[in-house]
């Protein structure tokens, strides 16, 4: 290197201090939420022809249940052009073949509650599990909308690769107690952090209720979700509008709004626990999850009645997420620490980021651990339903949803994909089971993720079935689904959008994702060289970062992901100057009286948004400095991996 920022001895001590010096563990942020990078999905692998004839297929259409024996499916571009009997239809020239073998051709399947939140790997998992259609009920939970939105316009223009996305913009009020902190949000955080103002809009009024729906409507959200704490005037508004927009709406249940006025709007319901402030004797709302409100379910069995019949009267569609009840009851079965819960032995959880599994196996800091601090409770196992209780519910829900089945309720499976231990494109085979386990038939369940899915979701000439004209999304199996519904899982391929991905594709896109977990976990990443001119220097940089400007990248979405490097230079100017100036950026307004274990020029720092790694240099003519901001679990490995690699490559341009 031909500057020293700190030397090869300083940066050893480093490294040999690792595991012996407890530097940043304790000081991970509490300001943002700590996730992984957003990482765009692959560009879409062109095909060697346009068209694809899958041979000797059982067809299961899905517009009835019926199966078609030994039949060959053609495919031109992303639609379905033929479907006939093998032995009468001729395979065009140059056409892709897949021999079938007896295999069951199925329509792809939808998950109608799929949160992506900033983890774009999930659109390969879904895809890997056979999940065309997804529906993000809130798209920009953690402001990443915008690059959710995005990727949905590219997968529509055959861009990239991915499932069908639908995404939706929740609207949220208040409880009165944080109404005017959080309309005054700059002065309650600031001038320490910048915020993003889109995750702080809040439907206080009916006109703001109606502002925000048309700005959702304009930024391109196809959905309008329906949140905690509107008035019922504000909600009036909001489905109003919405409607005029001709935007769908999705539905929790506002205490203030009331069940039965939500379904007389004809609102889509999501989850179950939202139904139960209509069959529950003395339902009273607490904040968090639903089943850990306060009820009696003493008078269900002549209550459930009538929601069916109303839901029925007001084409009210309901999306039950059994899997989120389910694994949540397996996990409050492994308190007081279910970190160590069976469940995460899966082998599912390799396709999981890190920090989502550190977030999920955190029993006290996770949602329910904030649940019970904000009841006032000292751990989770105060607030949670007895095991008794438990069983009651859960039996409740499976009886409940083939109630409303046989009721001609329109019932679709979605999973709540990402809520604690619901992992994406997986768990819409354990939502299928259950829906079995309710007393379903297998064609019923496979339903709720084909054709009834399309028609809820407004497209149902588009997709949902198998029919001539209709796009090519295509599940290929290897055992009969109406048979046992747990053959959805027996893969052999995927085709979405006329794109044939044969299994070994899957699976090796599936290795990709674990083995950059993998490495992420151990704090690895890949350095590269590079040359930044606008600096007049090169070094090493992390391959597959995004770059926010010159000398600047980012592991993910900043909004949600800390993790940054930072390479600068500037003449004429010292660099402490430089470094107070990068710093004042990110509330740091002055440099530790000592360096990092009295080595020159190394410094630790504790910023509102991260803990920091600091390198500084000088020359006669500029100032440098390297600066990496981390979570505190990964400030150790990255270190090792990241920072000293970048200071020790550093070199100014001849």
């Amino acid at each position: 290197m031909t500057i020293a920022i700190g030397d090869q001895n300083s940066n050893q001590a480093w490294r040999s201090s690792v595991g012996k010096i407890k530097r940043w563990t304790n000081a991970a942020t509490t300001f943002v939420l700590i996730l992984l990078a957003l990482t765009p999905m692959a560009p879409a692998a062109a095909q060697d022809t346009e068209t694809t004839a899958f041979v000797n297929v059982n067809v299961i259409p899905m517009d009835t249940e019926r199966i078609l024996e030994a039949q060959t499916v053609i495919v031109q571009g992303d639609r379905i052009i033929e479907i006939g009997a093998s032995e009468s239809v001729s395979v065009p020239p140059g056409a892709q073949v897949i021999q079938g073998n007896g295999s069951y051709l199925i329509p792809g399947l939808a998950d109608t509650h799929f949160h992506i939140l900033d983890n774009m790997d999930s659109l390969v998992l879904a895809l890997a599990n056979g999940v065309t259609t997804v529906r993000d009920p809130n798209a920009n939970y953690v402001g990443t909308g915008p690059e959710i939105l995005n990727a949905r316009d590219q997968i529509t223009a055959g861009e990239i690769t991915g499932p069908t996305i639908q995404a939706a913009k929740h609207f949220i009020s208040l409880a009165p107690r944080f109404a005017n902190a959080f309309s005054n949000i700059d002065q309650v955080i600031g001038p320490w952090l910048s915020v993003n103002r889109t995750l702080f809009e809040f439907a206080a009024d009916p006109d703001t209720g109606r502002e925000l729906v048309q700005k959702a409507y304009e930024e391109g959200y196809d959905i309008a979700k329906i949140n905690w704490y509107l008035t019922r005037e504000t909600y009036d508004v909001i489905v109003a509008t919405a409607d005029e927009l001709g935007m769908p709406v999705l539905a929790h249940v506002p205490a203030d709004v009331g069940i039965e006025h939500l379904i007389r709007t004809g609102a889509e319901i999501q989850h179950n626990g939202n139904l139960l402030a209509f069959v529950a004797k003395d339902y009273v709302r607490q904040p968090g999850v639903n089943y850990l409100d306060t009820f009696d379910l003493s008078e269900v069995d002549q209550k459930l009645p009538q929601l069916l019949a109303l839901m029925a009267e007001n084409d009210v569609a309901f999306t039950p997420t059994m899997i989120v009840d389910v694994t949540a009851f397996e996990l409050f079965d492994n308190l007081p620490d279910w970190s160590q819960a069976a469940l995460f032995q899966r082998p599912e959880y390799r396709y999981v980021p890190p920090a989502y599994i550190a977030e999920w196996m955190d029993t006290a800091g996770g949602e329910f651990g904030g649940v019970a601090r904000a009841r006032g409770a000292s751990s989770v196992e105060e607030i949670v339903p007895p095991p008794a209780a438990r069983e009651e519910i859960l039996a409740l829900h499976l009886r409940q949803l083939k109630a409303l089945v046989d009721a001609g309720v329109p019932v679709t499976a979605g999973t709540d994909a990402s809520a604690i231990g619901v992992v994406w494109g997986f768990a819409i085979h354990q939502e299928l089971e259950l829906f079995t386990r309710a007393g379903l038939t297998p064609y019923q369940a496979l339903e709720a993720a084909t054709r009834i899915a399309a028609k809820v979701m407004g497209d149902p000439e588009e997709w949902g079935t198998i029919e001539v004209g209709k796009r090519a999304d295509l599940v290929l199996l290897n055992a009969n689904p109406l048979e046992n519904i747990g053959n959805t899982r027996e893969i052999t391929g995927v085709m979405v959008r006329g794109q044939w991905l044969p299994q070994e594709t899957l699976q090796g896109m599936l290795d990709e994702i674990a083995a950059k977990y993998e490495a992420q976990a151990q704090g690895l990443v890949t350095m590269e060289p590079v040359t930044i001119d606008n600096f007049g220097f090169s070094g090493l940089a992390p391959a597959g970062w995004q770059e926010l400007e010159p000398g600047i990248l980012a592991r993910g979405n900043p909004d949600v992901d800390p993790t940054m490097l930072l390479q600068l230079s500037a003449p004429g100017t010292s660099a402490e100057e430089l470094a107070l100036s990068v710093l004042a950026n990110f509330g740091v307004s002055e440099l530790p009286a000592k360096p990092f274990l009295s080595y020159e020029s190394v410094y630790q720092l504790e910023s509102p948004m991260a803990p920091m790694a600091l390198a500084l240099a000088e020359t006669e003519n500029a100032a440098y400095l390297v600066l990496m901001a981390a979570p505190g679990e990964e400030m150790d490995a990255l270190a090792e991996t990241l920072f000293f690699p970048a200071v020790d490559a550093l070199t100014p341009l001849e």
